[in-house]
Order: C-alpha cells, then structure tokens, then sequence
C-alpha cells in the first residue's frame, strides 16, 4: 500500500493505527523484537508479507500473473481488474509504465492483440485502446454471423427448390411427374409435346398419332 503524499514513515504510522485484534498483537510482538528502534517501512512489508502472505501463497500468484491471460468470455475491463490484483505480488516485473504494457499486451486475447498497431508505453492508454478494439472485434463478428446466417438461408432455399424438380406426386384423377413429358389423367393418357400438350386423349389409331423417324407411332 502507498499512500499519496506520505512518507514511509508516516504510512507506517497510519496502518498500524488501523490494527485491531491479532493484527494489533502481532504488531506490539514485532515491536518487542525489534526493541527500541524504529522499524522501518520496508521491514514492515517484509514482515507483514511474512505473517498474513506466506512465500508460498506470494509464489503462487507470482506464476498467476506471469501465465495471466484474458479468457475467451472475459472482457477487457475484467481482464485489467485481474492484472492489477495479480500484478502486486511481482512489483519488480511492473515497476515501470513500459514494463506493466508489455504484461498487459501480452495477456491479451490474439485478436485484440493485433488490432494494437503500435507499442503502447502509458497503461492507461493501452487499456483505453484494448477496449476499443474490443468493440470492433465483437462488432465484426456479429456481422460476420449474419450473413452466414443470410448465405445459410439462401442456400437452404436452393435446396429445396432443387429437391422438388423430378419428384411425382398423385392428386385426384391421375398420377403425375415433374420431370417428365406425358402423365396419365382420368381421361387416358395425354401427350406433352415440346410446345405445349394437347388436352385431349390420344387415339392411337388415328393417322395424326406423332412418329418417330422410323416410322413407328409413339406407344
């Protein structure tokens, strides 16, 4: 903790005077081993650390921070909230503004990454910037999913137009095909010639009856 416009001293003089129950014993046990003079700021943190932030525990969030990176459902303003929770257990990989970026930048999910066409050195820029990256990212992918969404549709339709041609289908009277050029109806058979068909029923012993160029009559 630093407190804006305190020496070290004097921020040592105002934690402690928040310390009640075992916070306040420890703090009049360390006293007693330090016997009668001062402990300075960073002794304290050293020595706080040691009680209430084992080695262990501050090794741990140390490997957090250095494998931090921003989850696939998480967004930037939840990522940054991580980072800095994480980033006070490795003061000396974010002792600078360039330092803290380049952790930053390097958490940040590929495609937001790439859209940060250069270096950015002040933190709060670069979280100002991810953020509006983000925006286009999302923004691009909704479009993107309507007009799958759109050639999906389309392409359905297609399908469906396609799947009807050649298929026969009965209705009362007669049976009929699609694809082909003759059906049989309630009167008899009926001829569809290339032009058009002709309503009637064919007389297979008329003299009009079509031929092929053999000679033979349809039939």
């Amino acid at each position: 903790m630093n407190l804006v416009g305190c020496t070290p001293e004097n921020q040592l003089k105002y934690i402690v005077s928040l310390f009640v129950g075992n916070a306040l014993i420890w703090w009049r046990s360390l006293k007693r081993a330090y016997g009668p003079r001062e402990i300075t700021w960073a002794e304290f943190q050293r020595e706080f650390d040691d009680k209430y932030r084992p080695k262990m525990y501050r090794d741990k969030k140390r490997m957090e921070f250095l494998n931090l990176v921003q989850g696939d459902e998480q967004t930037v303003a939840e990522y940054e909230l991580h980072f800095a929770a994480l980033a006070k257990y490795v003061p000396e990989a974010v002792s600078t503004q360039e330092d803290r970026c380049y952790h930053f930048e390097q958490g940040l999910r590929p495609e937001i990454k790439r859209g940060l066409a250069v270096r950015i050195i002040n933190f709060k820029t670069l979280v100002e910037s991810a953020v509006q990256m983000e925006e286009v990212v999302i923004e691009d992918k909704k479009k993107g999913e309507e007009k799958r969404k759109s050639t999906y549709t389309v392409g359905e339709l297609s399908r469906l137009t396609k799947r009807g041609t050649g298929r026969s289908f009965s209705a009362a009277g007669g049976n009929f095909s699609r694809g082909g050029f003759g059906f049989r109806g309630s009167c008899g058979p009926i001829f569809c010639g290339p032009m058009g068909f002709n309503r009637g029923p064919i007389d297979r012993s008329s003299s009009t009856m079509p031929s092929t160029r053999s000679g033979r009559g349809i039939g």
